[in-house]
């Protein structure tokens, strides 16, 4: 699944899903190459995913140019169909870093996020989970985001009580995107993916469950500058009903507790 690492590859992959987003990838890396290189010197590699490349080209375009600016960032160009998941575990296998980081690449949530998990990993977890309900997160937004910031609330918490109701997941917060994980759990995570789309998180947390890796939740603080349409979100919610069906007959049948090697 993954490349074999090497002497002198990087201590961390940061791996960044990117979906008609050429502005906020422009606007954002700077920052993220600062923060980066701040907590790991050279230590680490951006890999870039735009999905579905094909269909795309402004991302593209727009991922090949900050490559082509910074060595240390590199473009996927395998996703050739659409979804999160699948642009992740594309990514994955190009990736190097002992460590595998993953964000939006409007990145939303704040960096220190990775300083925080970086402490867990080095404490003996396998998977950090950013969790928007836990007491301690924050939220930051404009005035014009409020009257849909309810609704998708809402919806938010139906869906995590559908999914704690199907599966032995206790956390209150599948779905946050800011994650870390250790490249071992990241392999096993990704092998036992078969959600190209929005749930590819319940399998990601499945997997390391089933296979005993230690998983910690960590507050976040998210900034919101624009919100999708409730309408938008249901559509979405839809489609997830035929992989809520499918996941839980993978786990009913032990998929994810069982090891893929290979």
């Amino acid at each position: 699944m993954s490349l074999p690492r090497r002497r002198g590859d990087p201590k961390v992959s940061f791996l960044i899903p990117a979906h008609r987003c050429p502005g906020p990838l422009l606007e954002n890396m700077p920052r993220l190459l600062e923060f980066l290189s701040s907590e790991f010197g050279r230590g680490f590699e951006v890999i870039l995913v735009p999905n579905p490349v094909l269909q795309d080209p402004a991302t593209l375009s727009a991922a090949k140019r900050l490559a082509r600016l910074d060595r240390r960032i590199r473009v996927c160009v395998t996703a050739l169909r659409p979804g999160k998941g699948l642009a992740l575990r594309e990514g994955f296998g190009l990736a190097r870093g002992r460590w595998i980081f993953t964000t939006d690449a409007d990145m939303p949530f704040d960096l220190d996020f990775f300083r925080q998990a970086s402490a867990m990993l080095r404490l003996g977890f396998h998977l950090v989970l950013g969790n928007r309900r836990l007491p301690e997160s924050r939220f930051r937004m404009s005035k014009r985001v409020l009257s849909k910031i309810y609704p998708r609330f809402l919806i938010g918490l139906l869906f995590n009580l559908v999914v704690r109701l199907f599966f032995p997941i206790r956390t209150t917060d599948t779905q946050a995107g800011i994650k870390a994980m250790t490249r071992e759990c990241a392999d096993q995570v990704f092998r036992h993916q078969s959600c190209p789309h929005f749930s590819y998180d319940i399998e990601m947390i499945l997997t390391a469950q089933g296979l005993g890796y230690r998983i910690v939740e960590l507050p976040v603080v998210l900034t919101l500058r624009s919100e999708k349409s409730t309408i938008r979100i249901l559509k979405t919610g839809l489609g997830t009903v035929h992989w809520l069906f499918l996941i839980a007959w993978r786990h009913w049948r032990g998929d994810y507790g069982r090891p893929i090697h290979g």
